[in-house]
């Protein structure tokens, strides 16, 4: 049976009222060890799953890692090619596997220090500071657009 079919089942059983008192006692003794037996089930899969999800997580860092050497790698190659290329003045090279091209540099701007600039020139990113809103909210002020609302309940595995 299924979590949600037993707590269905345990509704039912509560608001039954033409059952003597003893007897529903039994069965809602019953059906209350089949609901931890199958949630105890679900926190045990639950724990499978955490643990997979580390494992994924630490071969993604591992993997990540890898890629970025070899990315380093590639641009030290192409810094390696582009530097013999130019000193020896070639700016095209055609193989039989690859045609390989020099082209012009372009130009980039160089910031020293970005506090100097003026607003109109830097991006500014605005983002709500959700702690002192909330304390604010809890003080008892009102912020037009904010209120305080009930997340999740906290579910522990242990």
């Amino acid at each position: 049976m299924k979590l949600y079919e037993i707590t269905e089942q345990l509704r039912e059983l509560m608001a039954m009222d033409d059952v003597p008192a003893e007897q529903l006692q039994d069965t809602l003794d019953l059906v209350n060890e089949e609901f931890e037996q199958k949630a105890e089930q679900v926190a045990a899969f639950i724990r499978e799953l955490s643990l997979d999800s580390e494992g994924y997580k630490a071969e993604i860092e591992r993997l990540s890692d890898r890629k970025k050497a070899i990315d380093n790698k590639i641009d030290s190659m192409k810094d390696y090619l582009r530097v013999n290329m130019q000193a020896a003045d070639m700016t095209k090279i055609k193989g039989k596997l690859f045609t390989i091209t020099l082209g012009a540099p372009t130009e980039t701007v160089y910031v020293a220090d970005s506090a100097l600039l003026p607003d109109e020139l830097v991006y500014i990113k605005r983002e709500p500071n959700k702690t002192d809103i909330k304390a604010q909210l809890k003080s008892g002020a009102e912020i037009e657009g904010c209120a305080l609302v009930q997340g999740k309940a906290r579910l522990t595995i242990k």
